[in-house]
């Protein structure tokens, strides 16, 4: 059994941390703005192109990736906090890094990452 998504949720998943801008208020239309990412697109985009294999990127893979990295370095900082937290410290350690990518199988792809 596959779940579908329908798109409606996946609009309302993306929004999650967005902001809204009014864009045309001289015309009197409603019409606003989504700010979807934090990160800039432009500098992602740049790094994409950095890489030789890379010919082209569309628009829709630039903002993936963004939003991708987005919620993985929120994700990632979530976890170091409780690990902060839970050494009853408030200052994050380069060793509440280790202790997450060592407890966490999902980040093993980073053992080494920080040396």
């Amino acid at each position: 059994m596959s779940e579908e998504v329908t798109d409606s949720e996946v609009k309302e998943s993306l929004n999650e941390n967005s902001e809204t801008v009014p864009e045309d208020t001289e015309s009197g239309e409603a019409e606003k703005t989504e700010k979807l990412t934090r990160l800039p697109l432009a500098r992602i985009r740049t790094l994409i192109k950095a890489d030789q294999d890379v010919t082209i990127a569309s628009q829709e893979s630039v903002f993936l990736i963004a939003k991708a990295t987005e919620i993985f370095v929120q994700t990632m900082a979530k976890e170091i906090y409780r690990v902060t937290q839970g050494q009853k410290r408030k200052t994050v350690y380069k060793k509440d890094f280790d202790s997450v990518v060592e407890m966490m199988d999902e980040y093993a792809f980073l053992e080494g990452a920080i040396d």
